[in-house]
């Protein structure tokens, strides 16, 4: 299975949303708001946000370096609830919840309480859109 590059992801997303930029950390999350890709960054080791623009050629030198094969990990869901119920309040972008939403429920030991705190901010982020 070929893995999609980050720019063909980012203009897919350009375009689907008819967006001007989006905004990707280094572990290849995308988000629409910059202060939302910061916030996520401040979790990750590598911390560079890297800004894609509609219309520009992304060419290979603008992919953030890999430091290894390996998958970069968050450290975002190793906080404590109360913690992670605090940060969730300052992230405005669905996607990046749902995507918190399954890597807890992917984990070993998911945390019911965890897996609330992130459906009850995706129903208020889906509220506050429609």
């Amino acid at each position: 299975m070929n893995k999609v590059s980050i720019q063909d992801r980012a203009k897919k997303w350009l375009t689907a949303n008819k967006a001007e930029e989006v905004f990707s950390t280094s572990d290849d999350f995308l988000f629409s708001r910059k202060e939302d890709a910061k916030s996520h960054s401040n979790s990750l080791e590598d911390k560079k946000v890297q800004t894609f623009k509609a219309g520009k050629e992304f060419k290979v030198a603008d992919a953030p370096a890999k430091k290894s094969p390996k998958k970069i990990k968050t450290n975002f869901l190793d906080q404590s609830v109360p913690k992670i119920e605090e940060a969730l309040a300052l992230i405005s972008d669905v996607t990046v919840v749902e995507g918190y939403l399954a890597e807890e429920q992917k984990s070993e030991d998911p945390r019911s309480t965890a897996i609330k705190a992130f459906e009850d901010r995706i129903a208020a982020l889906t509220v506050t859109k429609e």
